[in-house]
């Protein structure tokens, strides 16, 4: 009888830790990173912005379409937004950004969110990503001079002949 109320104490300790350990990890929150890469380039770069691997919007059964909503902080301050990307049915979305034509750290800012009027479920959008950076530098500008130099051969400089002297008898008189 001893051994019964043992396998009956151990079951029911097992099954409090395993419903800890799982409210544990429900509570988890993903990641939701964003990549720019290059990270670092020069004026006129392409940047392509993308979500990491562990950080998609949507992609889940029950999940509608969903989109990211970017604004790019250029290094003035100014910020470009309505740039829309919808992602794919498996969460991924990428976005080319072409315009680097100011030196500094560009910023971008993201959201994930449900395609509006698409009647989605809501599991995994409408969440913002965590900022991702990149550089840009003044392009480097190199030039390249030749030197060349022309020579001509000329024959060297040579005088008229010498005249004979003659002499004149001096006036006398």
């Amino acid at each position: 009888m001893d051994v019964r109320r043992l396998l009956v104490a151990s079951g029911a300790a097992f099954a409090l830790l395993v419903g800890f350990a799982g409210s544990a990890s429900a509570g988890k929150v993903q990641p939701h990173d964003m990549l720019a890469t290059p990270s670092a380039g020069t004026v006129g770069q392409h940047v392509t912005i993308t979500n990491a691997a562990n950080s998609k919007c949507g992609g889940s059964q029950g999940d509608g379409p969903a989109e990211v909503s970017l604004s790019i902080i250029k290094p003035d301050t100014h910020t470009e937004t309505d740039v829309i990307v919808e992602a794919t049915a498996a969460g991924n979305w990428s976005y080319l950004y072409t315009p680097t034509d100011q030196v500094g750290t560009y910023t971008v800012e993201g959201t994930c969110t449900d395609v509006p009027g698409q009647g989605a479920e809501t599991s995994a959008t409408d969440f913002d990503y965590t900022d991702a950076t990149f550089d840009i530098a003044a392009a480097v500008v190199t030039t390249t001079t030749s030197t060349s130099t022309t020579s001509t051969t000329q024959p060297p400089a040579t005088a008229p002949p010498a005249v004979a002297a003659e002499a004149t008898p001096a006036l006398t008189g």
